[in-house]
């Protein structure tokens, strides 16, 4: 978990892409979390690999996991996160991160349901 949380990735290319990749796909709760959050919110790097990589973790068995993925997919303007986010922000408790990722996204379709959340 100590290098997931310490590595960032400032390229897609990078050996810390590479390694946060990895780390994403761990055993370990905390460690995917971590790793997710490092690559997908805490970095701009982009690739396909980079993008697979979240979208895989949309599907995680953890909630903190899957919303930063949410994240990491809006902020790189990948639509792949947008059942997610319309499905957060439907939900009795709406996430920061659901309104952090419409915002990133910023698409047509989010107005109705932000405007709801207000």
């Amino acid at each position: 978990m100590a290098v997931a949380q310490h590595l960032r990735a400032d390229s897609s290319g990078s050996p810390a892409a590479s390694a946060l990749i990895g780390l994403m796909a761990d055993e370990a709760t905390d460690v995917r979390d971590w790793a997710t959050f490092s690559l997908g919110t805490q970095s701009d790097a982009d690739s396909p690999d980079i993008r697979a990589a979240l979208a895989e973790r949309l599907a995680d068995d953890d909630e903190e996991t899957r919303l930063e993925a949410m994240v990491g997919l809006a902020r790189r303007q990948d639509r792949r996160a947008l059942p997610m986010v319309l499905a957060e922000l439907e939900s009795d408790e709406v996430a920061n991160s659901a309104i952090e990722a419409a915002g990133a996204l910023a698409l047509p379709e989010l107005v109705a349901p932000l405007q709801a959340v207000q």
